[in-house]
């Protein structure tokens, strides 16, 4: 798995991270996503594609982009200004178990999930 919201790609981004702050509290939630998508595979890996599973997957997405949403709100980022870059742009946008185009408009592309 790989999720590209590194500090690097965030410091890069034409969306307005530059703050050091900002940045630790973007990858402390890059984590804790990773952290709980791999629980939730420990959980439903043999069955993934459950009515079950898929709905706790939405609610760990949306859990996600919602704090990743409200760190952006806190600090006076635009997250609109990184849009098109990475994967089509929209934030949660991307390939593999978070790709399909889900997710709500666009983001910055420096923060979209792919796996």
């Amino acid at each position: 798995m790989r999720i590209a919201c590194s500090a690097r790609r965030l410091r890069r981004a034409r969306c307005g991270v530059t703050d050091p702050q900002a940045l630790a509290e973007l990858q402390a939630l890059r984590t804790d996503f990773r952290n709980a998508r791999q629980a939730w595979f420990d959980k439903y890996g043999a069955d993934r594609t459950s009515a079950a599973a898929q709905a706790d997957l939405q609610k760990i997405r949306d859990d996600h982009q919602a704090k990743v949403q409200a760190v952006f709100y806190k600090y006076g980022i635009d997250a609109t200004a990184g849009a098109g870059m990475m994967n089509g742009g929209g934030y949660g946008h991307g390939g593999g178990m978070m790709g399909g185009g889900q997710g709500n408009g666009a983001g910055c592309g420096a923060c979209t999930t792919s796996i």
